[in-house]
């Protein structure tokens, strides 16, 4: 019996690594989730980079000398606004303009509330990345020039602020890392789900298309372990481009300047194996649910079809992980996918795992796997599987 498997196994293998475009696809795509992390990280960085250093075009920056220098001394690059300067903002060849009136300077030698005003448009990110931090620097260069103002006059610049606010977070680098990072785990597992999803679609509805399964029957074996060869392989398959593509993933994390962006981010070896460990049986899962959908399917393109639907069932979990960052509940841990998520989730936040929910969601993920692969027997067994 044990033979019998093996040799479908190595059979479907053979054809999988035969079909050479399928098989880079199937690379390809961790491959490039692993450059959208990296490449993420470093655009954040530089976006940052270049929000602290930036030039700033100021209109009348004569009327507001100790203002334009405060900017200057903090990194900033004033240069003179050009002729139609709102118009240059407007169509985007500006970012940012610094308009200051002339009434400023009477204004702020008699005390009065002097006002300046900052044009921007507000639907570029970039620019208004550049205006936070520009209102930052004028709103700490007025609460200091009020101070002083206050000290003048014998009188405490603490009375201005009566309450002193201290914060005091008791979340640690890493969930703070991990919450920037909330979209790492739905990646994970859209490795797991794609990566075996043209050869599943190829074992069943492209062999059946082809005219090849009907003589893979005929042979002395039963449909069962027919079957059981075709899961392993896909399994199989899944598990090497898996561990290729999910180690991307780890390698990308850890070269990405995450501590510019103020992250702290520990992802080891013993963390990669132990995120293998929980989405191995996720495989068994995915593999055997593909299968179940490509036998049910008429042609190759109606199975390509209703395997897209299936990439949603690692996402609707995942989009509800990013935006709840509480840590792994037991009750998560008996819905397929979603508790494998929520482990990983605390594998990124470094904080400690259960080894009691790895072999409940474990248990439940190879509970439903053996569930579907009992139903892709069955449509095996039709002869209209065969002859449809």
């Amino acid at each position: 019996m044990y033979s019998q498997v093996i040799a479908v196994i190595k059979k479907e293998c053979l054809d999988a690594f035969r079909d050479g475009k399928s098989l880079s696809t199937a690379l390809l795509v961790p491959i490039l989730f692993a450059a959208m992390t990296f490449g993420t990280t470093t655009f954040l960085v530089s976006m940052k980079n270049d929000s602290q250093g930036f030039t700033l075009a100021v209109s009348g920056s004569q009327y507001a000398t100790p203002l334009v220098n405060w900017l200057e001394e903090s990194g900033i690059t004033i240069t003179q606004a050009p002729e139609n300067a709102r118009q240059k903002v407007t169509s985007g060849e500006l970012d940012l303009l610094l308009n200051i009136p002339k009434d400023f300077v009477d204004d702020f030698r008699q005390q009065r509330q002097a006002s300046i005003e900052l044009i921007s448009d507000h639907s570029h990110t970039e620019s208004q990345a550049k205006a936070g931090q520009l209102r930052q620097l004028i709103a700490h260069w007025s609460a200091k020039t009020g101070a002083l103002r206050l000290i003048t006059r014998n009188i405490s610049p603490n009375i201005a602020q009566p309450v002193s606010l201290k914060e005091i977070n008791v979340v640690s680098e890493e969930r703070i890392a991990a919450k920037i990072l909330s979209g790492l785990p739905l990646t994970f597992m859209m490795i797991v789900f794609v990566t075996g999803l043209g050869m599943a679609s190829d074992m069943a509805a492209g062999e059946r298309e082809r005219k090849s399964l009907e003589p893979l029957l005929i042979n002395p074996i039963s449909h069962n372990l027919i079957f059981l060869g075709k899961w392993g392989a896909g399994v199989l398959v899944t598990a090497i481009i898996s561990c290729i593509g999910i180690g991307l993933q780890f390698i990308s994390v850890k070269l990405a300047p995450m501590t510019e962006l103020g992250l702290k981010v520990n992802l080891g070896v013993s963390d990669y194996l132990l995120t293998l460990l929980i989405l191995l049986p996720v495989m068994f899962f995915a593999t055997s649910i593909q299968l179940l959908v490509s036998f049910f399917s008429r042609s190759f393109k109606d199975a390509q079809t209703y395997s897209g639907l299936i990439m949603l069932l690692p996402v609707i979990p995942g989009m509800y992980l990013i935006f709840n960052s509480s840590s792994a509940q037991l009750s998560q841990m008996f819905i397929p996918i979603l508790g494998a998520q929520a482990l990983l989730v605390d594998i990124i936040s470094g904080d400690s795992t259960s080894f009691v929910h790895v072999i409940i969601t474990s248990a439940t993920s190879l509970l439903l796997a053996l569930i579907f692969g009992l139903f892709g027997v069955m449509i095996l067994k039709r002869e209209k599987t065969i002859f449809s």
